[in-house]
């Protein structure tokens, strides 16, 4: 594969310029994994050291707690980054699992390889801080909408930001991220 067809040379360059050695190291660290649907990536309660961009497919990052409920934090598909960021970059255990929505091509790296990364190509900080506060930016949003918005809302809003996320993920899990249950949802379908 050449440097300006490699997913995540392509999406660095759309932020920031590299030269063609910086572009083969890139491509050296991150190593093509495949999952098939339904497979997990990395589990609650285990090391995990890696962090994710996603080639092709959908994933789910969730929480089941002691009752056997689900949490549904996010969905990540094409082109978006994930991980579990406690594990990925403090060490710790797995918080949350990671399960493939779908057949998912992704791109791993490992917080060694990333540090590596990041001290031979010092302006992938910028891109990788930019990616975060992205992120970040993201995740108030939503918290905030969990505080201040009523269900339909939500949905509404969802609708608006990801409107791909309900042709590919099915009704129970959207129910889920927003907080209410299946049949919530479908009466918000029909409204």
């Amino acid at each position: 594969m050449t440097f300006d067809k490699h997913p995540i040379i392509q999406d660095i360059i759309s932020q920031i310029p590299l030269h063609e050695e910086e572009c083969k190291l890139i491509q050296e660290v991150f190593k093509l994994q495949e999952y098939k649907r339904k497979a997990l990536i990395f589990e609650n309660g285990k090391r995990m050291n890696q962090l994710y961009f996603i080639v092709e497919g959908l994933v789910k990052l969730s929480f089941t707690d002691h009752k056997g409920k689900e949490f549904i934090l996010g969905f990540a598909m094409e082109n978006w980054w994930e991980t579990d960021l406690g594990a990925f970059f403090y060490k710790e255990l797995a918080s949350y699992d990671l399960i493939a929505m779908e057949k998912t091509k992704l791109y791993a790296i490992t917080d060694m390889d990333y540090n590596l990364l990041l001290n031979k190509i010092p302006l992938l900080k910028s891109y990788f801080l930019g990616k975060s506060i992205r992120g970040s930016f993201a995740a108030q949003q939503r918290v905030l909408s969990l505080l201040s918005m009523d269900s339909k809302e939500r949905y509404h809003q969802l609708l608006k930001l990801y409107p791909q996320w309900f042709q590919r993920i099915p009704k129970k899990y959207i129910a889920t991220y927003l907080g209410v249950s299946r049949e919530t949802l479908s009466r918000m379908l029909i409204d």
